[in-house]
C-alpha cells in the first residue's frame, strides 16, 4: 500500500499523527472497480467505510444522481456509528480505487483514539454542512413557502366566495319559494312548506359558517371576536338572558390558525344553542382569554337544571370532539350554574 497516499488527505483523518496513519493503514483494504460498478447498493447492510484513492463515484437514489465524490473524499461513514442499512447507491465513474475498512478492523488494528478522532471529524463535517445552509437558502425556502401559502389562501377565498354566491343563492331561493307556496296551501301542506323553509334557512346559516371558516381574509382574532359577538347579540339580546362578553390577552390583529378559529367558534355556538334551548337561568357569561397556557374559552350560565336532555348531551359530545381535534381539553363544571371550558 506504500504507493497510495491520497487517502491520508481525507478530512476524516485530520489531526492523526504519522504514526497513527501508519497504524490505521493496517486496517485498510484496497478495492478496485470499473466504470459503472456498484460499490454500495441502497438497502444493503452498512458495514464498510470507503476513502477514494483515485477516480470518482456518483451517489444515486432511485436512479437519480444526488452528488459526486472524488479523490480523498469518503462515503459510507455511517458504518462507523451503526450498521443500519444503506440509504443510497454508490456507483464508480471510470476506473476507481478505494480504501475500505470496518469498525471492527479499526478497533482491532489501531487504538481507540484513532476511532474517536475519525468520528469527531465526521461530526465536524456535519456541523459545517449545517452552517452552509446560509441565509440566502433560508430566504429562498421562505419565498417558496410564501408562494404556496398565498396560493392556498387564494383557493380558500375562491371556494368560500363560490359557495356564498352559488349555494347561498339556491338556499335563499328555496326558503323564499317555500314561504310563498305555503300561503296558498292547506294546513298540512302549509306546515310541510314552512318546515322546508326553516330547514333551508338553517342550511343557509351553516353554509355561512363554512364560508366564514374557509375565508383566508378572516384569519385574525378580531374576525373570530366579531363573529362571536354578532351571534351572541342575535341569539340572546331579545331573549330572557342578560349576557356579558369578556376578552383578556387577545390581540385582535394577531393571526389565528383557521382550524382553531373554526372550532372555537362552533364550540361557542353549540354552547349558546344548548343554553338557549335548555337553561332555566337568566345570565350568560362568555370569556375568551389568551395567556401562556393557550387560548381559553369559557361559556357559563346560571341555570339550576341538573338533568341533561339527550340533545344537549349530543351537543357536549360534539364540543369535546372539536376540542380533541385541536389537541385541547374540554371540561364541564357544575357550580352555581353550568360552565364549559375549552383550552387549546
Amino acid at each position: 500500500m506504500s504507493e497510495f497516499s491520497n487517502w491520508k488527505k481525507s478530512n476524516l483523518l485530520q489531526g492523526l499523527s504519522e504514526a497513527n496513519l501508519k497504524l490505521l493503514a493496517t486496517a485498510l483494504n484496497e478495492e478496485r472497480y470499473q466504470d459503472g460498478d456498484y460499490i454500495i447498493r441502497d438497502g444493503e447492510e452498512g458495514k464498510r467505510l470507503f476513502i477514494i484513492e483515485s477516480g470518482s463515484v456518483e451517489i444515486l437514489k432511485q436512479g437519480i444522481s444526488l452528488a459526486k465524490k472524488g479523490v480523498s473524499e469518503h462515503f459510507g461513514v455511517m458504518a462507523l456509528l451503526d450498521d443500519s442499512k444503506r440509504s443510497a447507491d454508490v456507483r464508480a465513474i471510470g476506473e476507481l480505487v478505494v480504501m475500505s475498512t470496518t469498525i471492527d478492523q479499526i478497533k482491532n488494528n489501531s487504538t481507540a483514539d484513532i476511532y474517536v478522532n475519525i468520528v469527531g471529524n465526521h461530526l465536524k463535517e456535519i456541523q459545517e454542512k449545517l452552517r452552509k445552509m446560509n441565509q440566502s437558502n433560508v430566504e429562498e425556502i421562505k419565498e417558496k413557502l410564501n408562494v404556496i401559502t398565498e396560493a392556498v389562501e387564494s383557493i380558500r377565498t375562491k371556494i368560500s366566495s363560490d359557495l356564498h354566491d352559488d349555494v347561498g343563492t339556491i338556499l335563499a331561493g328555496i326558503a323564499m319559494q317555500s314561504e310563498l307556496l305555503s300561503l296558498s296551501l292547506g294546513d298540512q301542506q302549509k306546515s310541510e312548506m314552512q318546515e322546508m323553509s326553516l330547514m333551508s334557512r338553517d342550511a343557509m346559516e351553516r353554509m355561512r359558517d363554512i364560508v366564514w371558516s374557509m375565508d383566508s381574509n378572516k384569519d385574525k382574532y378580531e374576525n373570530l371576536l366579531d363573529k362571536m359577538r354578532d351571534y351572541a347579540l342575535n341569539k340572546l339580546e331579545k331573549s330572557k338572558f342578560n349576557y356579558q362578553f369578556e376578552v383578556d390577552g387577545v390581540a385582535g390583529s394577531d393571526n389565528i390558525l383557521p382550524e382553531v378559529r373554526k372550532n372555537i367558534y362552533l364550540i361557542f355556538k353549540e354552547a349558546l344553542t344548548n343554553i338557549f334551548k335548555h337553561s332555566n337561568g337568566d345570565l350568560v357569561v362568555i370569556k375568551l382569554t389568551k395567556n401562556e397556557k393557550g387560548l381559553l374559552l369559557i361559556v357559563f350560565d346560571n341555570g339550576t337544571k341538573t338533568d341533561i336532555a339527550k340533545s344537549e348531551g349530543m351537543g357536549l359530545s360534539n364540543m369535546k370532539m372539536r376540542a380533541d381535534e385541536l389537541g385541547g381539553s374540554f371540561e364541564v363544571i357544575r357550580n352555581d350554574g353550568f360552565e364549559i371550558r375549552v383550552l387549546v
